[in-house]
């Protein structure tokens, strides 16, 4: 599997995108990684085997597998989209998509996109479950280990309604915060 990092960062005191090129590389894959400030060079010590960086037009051009956009969003839009050269799109940054008419374009072209709010829901479950509702590591861990389920539920009810993972992503919360129990803050 060929994967393309999009931007690799540090913001906000975190690593954005170099926990996933960790395990890909933990997994043997080959990988490269985009700068989207068009740095040329070496990757910081902290990554890795120091891939080198290039230009981020080139990762959205550059054929792979998986594309993993992990800056700034609205990047996947009506100009990159004819130019894309992968199978996946599934990256940290949100909102990677400009408009929801990209979602329809990607399909269109068979790009299977991974809702960025779905696979992002893990810091959202690791605050909200561990800090807030007091989850034990091993509930949360299982909640984790749910989004795969997710996704694999979101990609099935695309294919069988003949839409968008954008829409079906969208038409699953709603179903699911139409049922939700509203939580009283102190």
């Amino acid at each position: 599997m060929r994967t393309r990092h999009e931007h690799l960062s540090r913001r906000h005191g975190r690593d954005r995108g170099g926990d996933t090129v960790r395990l890909l590389q933990d997994r043997g894959r080959r990988r490269r990684r985009r700068h989207r400030t068009g740095h040329r060079g070496r990757c910081p010590p902290r990554h890795p085997r120091e891939l080198p960086l290039r230009a981020a037009d080139r990762a959205l051009t550059t054929p792979c597998d998986v594309l993993a956009p992990c800056a700034t969003g609205g990047i996947i839009n009506a100009r990159t989209i004819p130019n894309l050269q992968c199978r996946v799109i599934a990256g940290g940054a949100n909102n990677q998509l400009e408009t929801p008419a990209d979602a329809d374009a990607l399909r269109g072209r068979g790009i299977a996109y991974a809702p960025d709010f779905v696979i992002n829901a893990g810091g959202v479950l690791h605050g909200g479950g561990l800090e807030e509702q007091h989850w034990t590591h091993e509930v949360l861990e299982s909640k984790l280990a749910g989004i795969g389920d997710v996704i694999f539920e979101i990609f099935q009810r695309a294919e069988r309604e003949g839409i968008s993972t954008d829409a079906a992503a969208r038409r699953i919360a709603l179903a699911r915060m139409g049922k939700a129990t509203p939580v009283s803050m102190p």
